[in-house]
């Protein structure tokens, strides 16, 4: 495609991904629409990613790296925006990649149809292999502005599926607009459901939404990724940030009991989610008992239990969260049948595919 004065600046976290950052950049390099910048945010990785950069780097005259303190995706992310040159700033996390038209698909739709907060999807990868896209939300070119907005404030409340940052492109107008509102360094501890927060100024702040119903992003499948293991520190960042939505939703005049049970639903989702994670996971059982014990008296959790009936889950889940409400007895015999069930039945499967 003919280059014409829509600039991007595509901001790539790198932090050790050696074994992906090649791709992640090649799939940059090589797209259909070249008037791009690449900033490669580096907080200094241990693997040699970071050799792997300074060869792009010395290669590629569009390609600048940025050395910053690994403060969390959220702040390396706005560190990379701040140094952005382009009209519309986009994020790729290093171990993704995207499809040859996305910058080129992108920047159509903003011509044709305006935005200063462009949504398009992506699709889940494993093995080379999709396993998994976006659902559809929009039609392919809705705008939505005024009134409209609210549709978008209603994926937001509950919780998916606009809540990560590296679906969209935003103008740098709009950037400067949400840093003026809002001093993201309060989140620097903050590493899970981040991208919701920020995400939810980018929604209010916005004069024009654009949605293309596209999916060029690969989201790439880890079982080491950060998104995949659990964390104990999990539950007070979603807490947190699940807390400031909901500050959102009185600033949206969104607190009718729809809205409310969007936004308990996906709570209750997440909660049941949490529980099964936590009961499995390596945490001692001390531990376990004073993160169950603050979670049994948390407002939100409370409030989520009224509209667990709602909730479509997985019934694993749900049994889980079940023994969890009646004590941690049940729940601690029961997670151990059930690892050892795991556990049995991943052997039986192994000496099955033996040849």
């Amino acid at each position: 495609m003919k280059d014409d004065n829509i600039f991007f600046s595509v901001i790539v976290l790198a932090y050790q991904v050696k074994d992906y950052i090649a791709q992640c950049l090649d799939s940059v390099l090589c797209q259909t629409y070249q008037n791009f910048e690449i900033i490669l945010v580096n907080p200094h990785s241990s693997d040699g990613t970071d050799g792997l950069c300074l060869e792009y780097q010395k290669k590629h005259g569009n390609i600048r790296i940025l050395k910053t303190e690994n403060r969390g995706q959220l702040l390396n992310r706005i560190s990379g925006f701040a140094e952005a040159k382009g009209d519309y700033l986009l994020c790729l996390d290093g171990d993704d990649y995207w499809e040859k038209n996305l910058l080129e698909t992108v920047c159509l739709g903003i011509r044709e149809h305006g935005g200063d907060w462009v949504i398009f999807g992506h699709e889940r990868v494993r093995g080379g292999k999709v396993i998994g896209r976006t659902e559809h939300i929009f039609p392919d070119g809705t705008v939505l502005e005024g009134e409209e907005k609210k549709k978008v404030y209603e994926k937001l409340i509950a919780g998916r599926p606009l809540n990560t940052m590296w679906e969209k492109a935003l103008s740098r107008e709009l950037f400067g607009r949400i840093m003026r509102e809002e001093d993201f360094l309060q989140y620097q501890s903050v590493r899970s459901c981040e991208d919701l927060l920020f995400n939810c100024h980018a929604a209010w702040r916005s004069a024009r939404i654009l949605y293309l119903d596209f999916s060029p992003y690969r989201y790439r499948m880890r079982a080491d990724s950060v998104t995949h293991v659990f964390r104990p520190a999990e539950l007070d960042d979603y807490l947190l940030v699940k807390k400031r939505v909901r500050e959102f939703m009185t600033k949206w005049q969104m607190e009718d009991e729809n809205c409310r049970s969007m936004f308990y639903s996906g709570l209750f989702r997440f909660f049941a989610d949490w529980i099964y994670r936590c009961a499995i996971s390596g945490v001692t059982a001390e531990e376990k008992r004073g993160l169950y014990g603050r979670l049994r008296q948390e407002a939100l959790y409370l409030e989520a239990l009224r509209y667990r009936k709602n909730v479509r889950i997985h019934m694993r889940h749900r049994l889980f969260e079940l023994l969890f409400r009646h004590g941690d007895w049940g729940l601690r015999i029961y997670t151990k049948a059930f690892l050892l069930f795991r556990k049995y039945n991943r052997k039986r499967r192994t000496e099955v595919n033996m040849p």
